[in-house]
């Protein structure tokens, strides 16, 4: 009885400090409203480039957006705004837009995570477009690209 008992305490104790280690990881957020996209991005980017992508995430979500592919390309697209009137040119093979944001940001622009929601990919957020500046791991540490095959 008491091998057991033991046994049960080294496994609670186990626990607890995966648990700790898992949030007190430096730069590391949790939020279990999170999905699994955002929380993947909260692993990896840093807290600002998190928020920067939370917000066009939302946003996303909130917009229509006429498309069109731009001919004999497919990964191009035209996305017209019927509420802002703005027009975008999107490549979902560079994860790259026309906007603002992603012209001086670098990250993912409410017209790509759009774009990327309809078409049912299995990542909403392009995890390997990413620029190292945003990124909480060090070169050498991960590869952002293999993270998307998990």
């Amino acid at each position: 009885m008491d091998v057991c008992i033991d046994h049960i305490l080294f496994l609670q104790q186990s626990a607890e400090d995966q648990y700790t280690a898992k949030v007190k990881r430096v730069g590391f957020r949790y939020n279990q409203n999170y999905d699994e996209g955002m929380g993947m991005l909260a692993k990896l980017a840093t807290h600002h480039a998190y928020n920067l992508v939370e917000e066009q995430y939302l946003v996303s979500g909130e917009e229509t957006y006429d498309t069109t592919t731009v001919e004999n390309t497919p990964a191009f697209f035209t996305l017209a705004s019927a509420k802002s009137g703005g027009q975008y040119a999107v490549n979902l093979t560079e994860h790259t837009c026309s906007c603002a944001f992603n012209q001086t940001m670098l990250l993912s622009c409410r017209h790509i995570l759009y774009l990327r929601l309809n078409a049912n990919m299995r990542s909403i957020i392009p995890y390997e477009a990413i620029p190292g500046r945003w990124l909480l791991a060090d070169e050498d540490e991960e590869d952002v690209v293999s993270i998307e095959n998990i």
